[in-house]
């Protein structure tokens, strides 16, 4: 039963890191406007939540890089809503901030071969 919860886990987490991949080359590829940024954040938070529902079905050896992604989420969405608040952009605008939490990209190994493992 463990086994199809973490296949399920994964299979899901894969998705979702993939639907903000896919968000994150369309905001570069679209002129960073906040239309794609709005789009970004919407998929950002059904990673981020899923995250903090099911990550308890990953192994111990994902937690850490779980963690990272969580906290990179958890500063880009608070300096994404400052931003917001502060310039109350329209769907056509640039919609640029500054973050030094970058997406944890190395981290991605460790989940890879979960991703691999339940294909």
């Amino acid at each position: 039963m463990q086994n199809m919860k973490q296949k399920n886990f994964f299979k899901r987490l894969e998705f979702y890191l993939g639907r903000s991949e896919t968000a994150y080359k369309s905001y570069l590829a679209g002129g960073k406007l906040f239309i794609y940024s709005k789009a970004l954040k919407e998929s950002n938070n059904i990673l981020k939540e899923f995250l903090e529902n099911y990550a308890h079905f990953a192994p111990g050896d994902c937690l850490g890089a779980l963690a990272a992604i969580m906290h990179h989420l958890d500063i880009w969405t608070l300096l994404w809503e400052d931003a917001f608040e502060k310039r109350a952009p329209l769907l056509g605008h640039v919609f640029v901030f500054q973050n030094s939490v970058i997406f944890p990209r190395e981290q991605m190994v460790v989940l890879e071969k979960y991703f691999q493992k339940y294909k």
